[in-house]
């Protein structure tokens, strides 16, 4: 199985983790599905000039997914915002996608997608990405359809943890943490 690229375990360490998650990784029709902490993770790798890697990466709000594409050979800069088009079978998006630098050697940019086009990708054969006239890449989608239906069914269980834990501090919020002080922070009213 491939390992997970350094940009998931960067952005899915901002927030702590849900007690009751454990992470878990499978192949998918050759994709990997997973959950790190609080984010489930979908990654597949392409081979050819600089092998292009795409990640989704969603939370417990399906509003909130990231769509990551880098490769070795590209100079996209950090920061930077792009509108490109994504072409998936019949659909196209046209998204605002912002620039990242993975590591030194790959970069490439990330976007913001919602449900439909997650829904449009799992009917896809591939996708293709244009900056205007320049072809960015053209990715195959075999078994993404599979690929993401694990990654529906990880959303799922990641918001019903973190549902859970809401839960668990509302009924436990009502008692001070020192409830011997007297002032400060846990302090009993």
């Amino acid at each position: 199985m491939r390992s997970w690229p350094l940009a998931i375990f960067t952005l899915t360490a901002i927030a702590a983790s849900p007690a009751s998650a454990e992470d878990w990784s499978r192949d998918i029709s050759g994709w990997d599905v997973g959950r790190n902490g609080n984010s489930c993770v979908m990654f597949d790798d392409y081979e050819g000039e600089g092998s292009t890697e795409v990640v989704l990466m969603i939370k417990d709000n399906p509003a909130s997914t990231v769509l990551m594409i880098t490769n070795s050979n590209w100079s996209a800069k950090d920061g930077e915002r792009y509108e490109l088009k994504y072409y998936l079978g019949d659909w196209v998006y046209t998204l605002e996608s912002l620039g990242i630098e993975q590591t030194s050697f790959r970069k490439g940019f990330g976007t913001v997608v919602n449900a439909k086009f997650l829904g449009d990708m799992a009917k896809a054969s591939g996708l293709t990405i244009m900056r205007g006239e320049a072809l960015i890449d053209d990715l195959s989608l075999d078994g993404s359809g599979a690929a993401l239906a694990v990654l529906e069914r990880c959303r799922r269980e990641l918001a019903a943890d973190v549902e859970q834990e809401r839960k668990d501090r509302e009924r436990l919020e009502h008692i001070p943490l020192d409830p011997f002080a007297e002032t400060g922070k846990g302090a009993a009213q």
